[in-house]
């Protein structure tokens, strides 16, 4: 994408595409015009109305030409009319300076007449960051787009939606002042795209309404630093939260607004699920490094075990179980054992940390075959059956709730790798501000469970199950460590993301693309 095109002429906001033709009027008395590539009709093609006229659009270019030069950013967002701390402006020009980086802030507008901070000249914005505003779609690499251009309500609940395909297929970036972030699918061989917010440096200003409240509640002061790899094409995203005092917790550094130096290490890590016999190449050798950098407290560990050897979803496949078969893979003590053998390595390791599997439904796939395989069929995996089986039997009674039986996994994993930390179903497992102990399969009162679901239950969350990542209402949901599996046929929206909780509480998304999660 040619910037200076694209602020010159028009362009389609579906496809991006500059080849727009005249195609009359609308009744509304608006222009139209339809592009010829993708066949999208418009009243309000890109750079109609993009080049905000409330900024010294001279500097604002200067600026912009200056950022093709530059590998590193802090992006971020602000109101109008209203003031920016200063311990928050302080903090991240501190960053900026550190790591080299370039500060840009996308201005937004809350046109409400009773604002708090409204007046009859209300169009303006604090002149601290002036110089940093950047209000125009930027291609920041070739497959990463600043959407500055698009101003966004603050009081939108969901303010991602609609905006799927705006960039094609990169990722792109929004100014807006809650944090949430998704991944859409993208073809066959193509990275994940990612949707995401910025968060914001100016104060809470909203109205006393329902939305306004809601606007105040999710108010997330923070940015997104981009690391750019120009020679790859590459990009590295993640969010930081800053504390009202302006200090922040970036991967191995804490900052402040005079001050930047290496803390002893985070709370937590959340990896993305693991199944171990899919694990991609590259993000297994990227794990340890993460651990190393980050020294967490606790790591958590989802769907560690894929269960792919007794299937449920194989019973009808005969072609499959024959693969198996042939390839070594349909021994469940074997994957279990596999699993076992890597954790071991990685606890070995990181002898000060905890390790902790949370229940899920991949486990419980165990389960199922226990209770629905004939043993007498399957002589590879009889005498795990059996042995399993009895110990379940003889374990098995009737609790307050109904009928009780141990986990099959669970008993295997204490026997093969005593040192990982298995909580049960139902069970809390807090790090910081967020709970870790559910995979996200199960939702409130026994319903299918999802990221949005599980974000009202009062407290914020970390899941995973859906293996693309994403950030709503305060909670996270963790990628994948793989980077394919059998049954994920189509486009994908897949991301290798895991999730780090700072000292401060905070949490935040990393996501590792190309065996790195930094540049």
């Amino acid at each position: 994408m040619n910037i200076e095109n694209l602020h010159n002429n028009l362009s389609c906001p579906s496809c991006l595409s500059e080849k727009l033709i005249s195609k009359g009027f609308r009744k509304s008395g608006k222009k139209n015009y339809k592009c010829k590539d993708c066949g999208a009709q418009t009243v309000s093609p890109l750079g109609l109305h993009e080049i905000d006229k409330t900024h010294d659009n001279e500097k604002v270019s200067d600026n912009i030409k200056k950022l093709y030069k530059k590998e590193m950013f802090f992006i971020t967002s602000a109101q109008n009319a209203t003031p920016v701390p200063k311990n928050i402006l302080k903090s991240i020009e501190n960053y900026c300076d550190v790591n080299n980086a370039e500060l840009m802030v996308i201005p937004y507008r809350y046109k409400n007449p009773t604002s708090n901070f409204a007046d009859k000249d209300h169009d303006w914005w604090d002149s601290s960051i002036t110089k940093y505003i950047v209000d125009r779609r930027i291609e920041i690499c070739n497959n990463l787009i600043l959407l500055a251009d698009i101003k966004t309500q603050p009081t939108a609940a969901r303010p991602l939606t609609g905006l799927d395909g705006l960039t094609g297929s990169a990722s792109g970036i929004i100014g807006h002042p809650k944090a949430e972030m998704r991944t859409i699918a993208t073809r066959q061989g193509d990275m994940a795209k990612i949707m995401q917010t910025s968060g914001t440096i100016t104060i809470e200003n909203y109205t006393p309404t329902k939305a306004g409240a809601k606007g105040k509640f999710h108010h997330s002061f923070g940015g997104l630093i981009v690391e750019v790899d120009r020679k790859n094409n590459q990009f590295y995203m993640r969010r930081v939260s800053l504390n009202k005092d302006g200090t922040f917790y970036d991967l191995q550094k804490h900052y402040g607004p005079d001050f930047s130096k290496k803390h002893s290490g985070v709370e937590g890590v959340i990896l993305g699920d693991i199944h171990q016999w899919w694990i991609d190449p590259e993000v297994n050798d990227c794990i340890p490094k993460l651990l190393k950098d980050l020294n967490p407290k606790k790591v958590v560990m989802h769907d560690v075990v894929d269960s792919y050897s007794v299937s449920h979803h194989h019973v009808k496949m005969p072609f499959t179980n024959f693969a198996k078969h042939h390839a070594k893979m349909s021994n469940i003590k074997t994957e279990i054992t596999d699993f076992c053998n890597w954790s071991n390595k990685l606890t070995l390791k990181f002898k000060d940390t905890e390790f902790t599997v949370v229940p899920s439904n991949h486990h419980e796939h165990i389960k199922r075959w226990i209770e629905e395989a004939n043993w007498k069929s399957d002589p590879e995996n009889a005498e795990f059956y059996l042995e399993t089986a009895h110990y379940m039997i003889k374990n098995t009674r009737m609790g307050y709730k109904g009928a009780e039986y141990p986990d099959p996994f669970k008993y295997w994993i204490n026997k093969l790798s005593p040192s990982l930390n298995l909580i049960s179903t139902d069970t809390s497992h807090m790090i910081g501000s967020f709970e870790c102990g559910m995979h996200g399969h199960i939702g409130p009162n026994g319903a299918r469970g999802s990221i949005m679901s599980l974000s009202k239950i009062g407290v914020k969350v970390v899941v995973g199950h859906v293996h693309s990542p994403a950030e709503t209402d305060g909670s996270l949901a963790v990628g994948v460590c793989a980077s394919d599996m059998e049954y994920a046929n189509g486009p994908s929206s897949w991301l290798n993301t895991q999730a780090v909780i700072y000292p401060d509480g905070k949490g935040t998304l990393i996501h590792i693309i190309n065996g790195k999660y930094k540049k």
